[in-house]
């Protein structure tokens, strides 16, 4: 069972990994935490019969989920609520695989399952280039693709949804980075921990340099020509005035983000928006348009120079 969540302030992206993920895999039954009730209608007006199952907050069994609701900024809640979904349909399920909204996939996933069934317990690793490790300090893996099944992964689960719990906010100086930070004590924690290292997994802005996304004989392969199986498109924005913004500048300082795959992901993003613009923030995609950073406008400009 995959499981993801989101608000209508997420739906465009939530749809298209919806979408990808049940095209890719024919198999794929996902939970979907939606975070307010006109997602909720939505999802299950749209879904009907066709492996997606919404839930609502009130379905979640947490006894200690409603005091950090009060206490907690709404990022900070969200950001608890990826373990404690995954906690609970664990309860119902052998195995759980975590998905953030804004990925999006172009392979199909069963490859990666199969690396992830070795073991009970898996992470995809950020995989940063050298030039960025410094990042580390924000998790060595990331919350995009988390894998729990057996003894060891329920274990795994539920501390990761008691520190999670307890606390969940943005404290790096304290080792406290959301849900995140939490994951890099598991390959020490768990025998069965797979760090999910196919170069194909979590392609994302901080290592496109390195893993080189491409289109091969019409799909999207890496570097090493396997399968990219998904993009996490985080960081995209979309302005009201239509602008976009692909991700942070210092994601592209050494190569530009490789625009075919976000204008790809642009269009499947639109492809719902008639049907939820009454729900979502975007602009109508007509108004759609991919701003250069500083960093390009002044390559293009240097090139009008020479």
């Amino acid at each position: 069972m995959y499981a993801t969540l989101f608000d209508r302030g997420y739906l465009l992206r939530g749809l298209a990994m919806l979408d990808s993920l049940l095209a890719e895999s024919s198999s794929a039954e996902v939970t979907v935490l939606a975070l307010d009730w006109e997602t909720f209608e939505f999802l299950t007006e749209e879904f009907r019969n066709q492996r997606v199952y919404p839930l609502t907050l009130n379905d979640l069994t947490s006894e200690t989920l409603w005091s950090a609701r009060q206490s907690r900024s709404y990022r900070d809640f969200c950001w608890t609520l990826s373990s404690v979904l995954c906690h609970q349909l664990l309860r119902d399920n052998t195995e759980v695989i975590y998905l953030d909204a804004d990925i999006c996939f172009f392979n199909n996933p069963d490859e990666l399952l199969n690396l992830c069934r070795s073991g009970q317990v898996a992470a995809v690793p950020h995989g940063f280039p050298n030039r960025l490790k410094s990042s580390e300090v924000n998790g060595i893996y990331n919350v995009q693709w988390v894998y729990f099944a057996g003894n060891e992964g329920t274990s795994a689960c539920q501390r990761w949804a008691e520190q999670c719990l307890d606390r969940c906010e943005l404290a790096p100086e304290e080792g406290i980075v959301g849900d995140q930070k939490y994951l890099d004590e598991w390959p020490d924690l768990y025998p069965s921990f797979i760090s999910l290292d196919h170069c194909g997994a979590g392609v994302a802005p901080w290592n496109h340099e390195i893993r080189e996304p491409r289109q091969l004989d019409g799909r999207w392969v890496v570097r090493t020509e396997e399968n990219m199986v998904f993009y996490h498109f985080h960081g995209l924005t979309i302005s009201h005035d239509g602008s976009v913004v692909l991700s942070g500048p210092t994601y592209s300082e050494v190569k530009p983000f490789p625009i075919e795959l976000y204008e790809e992901y642009l269009r499947r993003l639109s492809a719902n928006w008639t049907r939820v613009r009454h729900l979502v923030p975007e602009p109508d995609p007509k108004t759609w348009h991919i701003a250069r950073s500083r960093a390009e406008s002044l390559r293009a400009m240097l090139r009008r120079f020479r």
